[in-house]
C-alpha cells in the first residue's frame, strides 16, 4: 500500500502550473459596489457574521475566496501602540475611533479548498468570538492538478510575480473594500498554503502583521521540484542554502522581522518535521541580521494546551516581546492539530491549533 506522504509528493510531482479557471456559476466578483459584485445586501441579519465570495483578478492571475466577516460588535480596537513599518494600504473612511476588525489569511493545503479549510480549522466560530475576518483564497485544478500552491516554483518566491503577488493583491482589494484594519493582517496556512504563508512574509513582510506556518516549509528551502521532494521527506541534515539570507533578499530594503508561530507533528510521513528545526535555524539568524540584539530563548513557557508530548521553544527580543514560537507535537501527524472531522487533514486530538494561531496574532504582548 502507497502511504499517504509517498502518494502526495506523487500528485505534487502530476501537478504543474497551467492556465486560470473561469469564475464558478454564481460566484461574485469583487468588484463595485453592487449587492451582485459581492456586497453585503442591507436585509441580512448578520448577528452571527457573514460568509461572501468572489473571485479576485489580477494580471498575476485569478482566484476564487471565501470571506468570513464577524459582526460589528465583535470588534474590538486594537492596543494603543501600533506596529512600526507598517505600510497604510486603504483609508476606508470611517470615523475616528471607530474599530476595524483585523484580517487573517488561512491557506488551504493540497486537495483541499475553501469550505473545507473552514470546516476543518473552525476557524470562523473562532474568529466570531475575537472580531476577525477571515479571508480564504482558493487554488483552482488549472494552476495546480492537486490544488497545491506553487511555493517550490521560483516563479512563485519573488515580489511582484506568481502567487505571492496574486495574495499581496487580494488582501490589499480586501482590506481597502471591506474596511478592515490594514496594520493587522495575518497570513497562516498548512502544508503547501503554509509554505506560501512563509513566501508571504519574505516577500511582502511590509504587509503582514504575523505568520503561522502548520505542518509547512520554509522559504527558500526549495527550488524547483526535485528540492521540494528532499526537504518535505527530510533527506538532509541542513538546508542547501543559507535560510537566512534567503529572507533577507527577497525582503530587500522592506526586511524586517516577521513574528512567526510554528507547529508540526513528529509523526508528519508528509513533511519531515525536520523543516520545524529549520525555520527556528532561519528566524534566529534572520532576527540577528535584522535587529543587531541578542534574543533570548525559553524553553517550554506555561502556554494552554502544551501537555505531555508538546514542546514549545520562544525566541524573545530584549524587551520581551515574542518573535518566534515553535510547537512540536509528538502524536500527531500532517494534519490541523485540534481540527474538526468535517474537513480533511484534520486531527481532533491535541492543541487547538486554530486558538493558539488567534492567541499568538492578537495577545502576543500579554504573553
Amino acid at each position: 500500500m502507497i502511504k499517504f506522504g509517498s502518494l502526495l509528493l506523487l500528485l505534487i510531482t502530476l501537478s504543474g502550473v497551467g492556465g486560470e479557471l473561469p469564475p464558478a456559476d454564481g460566484e461574485r466578483v469583487m468588484r463595485g459596489q453592487s449587492p451582485e459584485n459581492g456586497e453585503l445586501r442591507p436585509d441580512v441579519d448578520r448577528s452571527a457574521g457573514e460568509v461572501i465570495r468572489g473571485t479576485f483578478r489580477s494580471p498575476h492571475g485569478d482566484r476564487a475566496w471565501r470571506l468570513y466577516l464577524p459582526p460589528p460588535e465583535a470588534v474590538t480596537a486594537p492596543p494603543p501602540t501600533g506596529r512600526a513599518g507598517m505600510t497604510v494600504l486603504s483609508d476606508p473612511g470611517e470615523e475616528p475611533g471607530e474599530p476595524r476588525a483585523p484580517l487573517l489569511v488561512l491557506l488551504h493545503g493540497c486537495t483541499q479548498d475553501a469550505d473545507d479549510m473552514a470546516r476543518g480549522t473552525r476557524m470562523d466560530q473562532l474568529a466570531r468570538e475575537r472580531g476577525v475576518a477571515v479571508l480564504y483564497p482558493e487554488q483552482p485544478t488549472a494552476a495546480n492538478a492537486t490544488r497545491c500552491w506553487n511555493w517550490f516554483e521560483p516563479g512563485h518566491q519573488r515580489r511582484g510575480a506568481g502567487e505571492p503577488a496574486l495574495i499581496a493583491g487580494m488582501i490589499e482589494e480586501t482590506v481597502r473594500e471591506r474596511g478592515l484594519d490594514p496594520e493587522r493582517v495575518f497570513v497562516a496556512g498548512i502544508s503547501a498554503g503554509g509554505a506560501l504563508a512563509a513566501t508571504l512574509a519574505a516577500t511582502y513582510p511590509e504587509r503582514i502583521s504575523g505568520v503561522a506556518v502548520h505542518s509547512g516549509v520554509p522559504f527558500g528551502a526549495a527550488r524547483g521540484l526535485p528540492e521540494a521532494r528532499e526537504v518535505m521527506g527530510g533527506e538532509a541534515e541542513t538546508p542547501t542554502r543559507d535560510l537566512a539570507d534567503a529572507m533577507i533578499d527577497a525582503m530587500g530594503d522592506r526586511a524586517r522581522p516577521v513574528p512567526l508561530l510554528v507547529m508540526h507533528g513528529e509523526r508528519d510521513e508528509v513533511v519531515s518535521a525536520r523543516n520545524a528545526d529549520w525555520f527556528a535555524l532561519q528566524w534566529s539568524r534572520l532576527l540577528a541580521e535584522l535587529t543587531g540584539m541578542p534574543t533570548v530563548e525559553e524553553l517550554n513557557p506555561a502556554r494552554e494546551g502544551a501537555g505531555p508530548g508538546v514542546r514549545v521553544r520562544v525566541l524573545k527580543g530584549i524587551a520581551g516581546e515574542i518573535h518566534f514560537e515553535m510547537w512540536r507535537l509528538a502524536e500527531l501527524g500532517h494534519a490541523w492539530s485540534g481540527g474538526s472531522e468535517e474537513g480533511t487533514y484534520t486531527d481532533p486530538a491535541g492543541p487547538e491549533a486554530s486558538r493558539i494561531m488567534m492567541e499568538f496574532f492578537l495577545d502576543r504582548s500579554a504573553r
